[in-house]
């Protein structure tokens, strides 16, 4: 059953849907629309594209109903990303120049303490990511704002 689902209105089979939502998940680098599209062996861009994005849509949905606590470490990022899925976004076609967008990384951690060796390390839950337009601070106060709980506390790497 689809209705209701990401994958309502697709002609796309649920096979695909599965193998592009295992590709999108299984590595920590994921995968682009157009490896996507060469991995599972599909002639047209155009489905694929709009597929990735509904799932990436529904990730970020999903993301967004919980909120960090407890310890937070937040830093900053710059990420490629391939020109065709900027100029995807855009509505720009043809070739263009690799693009990259920054990004604010916060994880929820727990300090560890090696008794033995006195080494500190953390082991981290979950991570949430949120792209920045600009660097101001009323940006980054809307960021956390919106992804961590009041009761945390933050550490800015």
């Amino acid at each position: 059953m689809r209705s209701g689902t990401v994958m309502q209105r697709s002609n796309l089979s649920f096979l695909v849907w599965y193998k592009t939502m295992f590709l999108m998940t299984a590595t920590k680098k994921g995968f682009s629309s157009k490896e996507i599209q060469k991995q599972l062996g599909l002639r047209r861009y155009g489905p694929v594209w709009s597929m990735v994005h509904k799932l990436r849509k529904a990730m970020g949905k999903m993301d967004a109903r919980y909120t960090l606590e407890g310890m937070i470490e937040l830093d900053e990022g710059y990420f490629t990303v391939e020109s065709s899925e900027i100029e995807q976004e855009k509505g720009v076609r043809g070739r263009g120049t690799a693009g990259k967008i920054n990004t604010a990384i916060m994880a929820e951690s727990t300090p560890l303490e090696d008794i033995e060796t006195g080494t500190r390390s953390s082991q981290f839950r979950y991570f949430k990511a949120k792209v920045l337009t600009d660097h101001t601070a009323g940006q980054v106060n809307e960021t956390l704002h919106g992804s961590i709980s009041e009761k945390s506390i933050f550490f800015y790497r």
